[in-house]
């Protein structure tokens, strides 16, 4: 995961309990959670969490034509 990468932030860490996607603006080490991702959507709203709380998101149809 890396940055410019576009991922969804599961519901286990987002404030409305859905899925969230984003493009990843910032990955930090963070001593004691270890890897930290930041997201920001396509309405600008920034979230962050561990990694463990990120996947990729898969490509649309439209992107594989």
């Amino acid at each position: 995961m890396k940055e410019g990468d576009i991922v969804r932030m599961s519901p286990d860490a987002t404030p409305n309990g859905e899925w969230i996607e984003g493009r990843v603006i910032n990955v930090m080490e963070n001593p004691f959670l270890g890897v930290e991702v930041a997201i920001e959507t396509a309405t600008g709203d920034i979230y962050w969490a561990e990694k463990k709380y990120f996947e990729l998101a898969q490509p649309s149809e439209e992107c594989m034509q």
